[in-house]
């Protein structure tokens, strides 16, 4: 396994460029995902929202609400692992 102190100079210049290319690219992305969102129309929209809405109730979120913080089933299992 390679750690951060293990790293030389060339291998640290060549991350440094690797995430400023990313960076780069991720802004042009925004833009292009921008660009499109504002061009399209408003049955385009419809249809996208749709899309994302039917992708969230497949996967089930925000089926149920959370009643609690989940601290008492998480000491239930643990307790079940002590056993």
């Amino acid at each position: 396994m390679v750690y951060p102190g293990d790293v030389d100079a060339q291998e640290r210049e060549h991350v440094v460029e690797w995430i400023s290319a990313w960076r780069s690219a991720g802004e042009i992305l925004e833009a292009e995902r921008r660009q499109r969102l504002r061009s399209m129309t408003p049955a385009e929209r419809r249809r996208a929202i749709d899309t994302v809405l039917a992708v969230i109730r497949l996967g089930g979120v925000g089926d149920t609400r959370a009643t609690g913080s989940g601290l008492v089933e998480m000491q239930r299992l643990l307790a079940r692992g002590r056993r």
